[in-house]
């Protein structure tokens, strides 16, 4: 007999909130007591295969944006001041990751819209 450390009904409950868009895979796997590569199975459908609920493609497309991602380091408003400041000029986009606790390569990720995107 199988045993699961997660019932299946919860399975497809972790399956249909990720399938939102609205949490993160690491919010899913502390408040299920899972790794978060355990949850990715889960949700690939590479593991729990009997169990119902929507899986995602290999590359996750449902991944939350922006400050619903569970590792996400700036908020929208951040994101808006920060490319304000830039677009006004006098500051270098050193000087904005230093002071938002970015890497230099992640701050002209965010001001170029290579990250962040959806925040106009």
């Amino acid at each position: 007999m199988a045993r699961y450390k997660i019932h299946p009904a919860a399975v497809v409950r972790l399956r249909q909130r990720y399938a939102l868009g609205r949490v993160s895979m690491y919010a899913l796997a502390r408040q299920y007591g899972l790794s978060e590569s355990q949850v990715g199975r889960i949700l690939r459908g590479e593991s729990r295969k009997q169990a119902a609920g929507p899986t995602t493609g290999r590359q996750m497309r449902h991944t939350p944006k922006g400050e619903t991602n569970g590792r996400s380091k700036l908020t929208s408003q951040e994101v808006r001041r920060a490319r304000a400041r830039y677009d006004r000029g006098g500051v270098t986009q050193a000087d904005l990751a230093e002071a938002y606790g970015l890497t230099r390569v992640g701050m002209h990720l965010v001001l170029k819209r290579r990250s962040w995107r959806h925040i106009p």
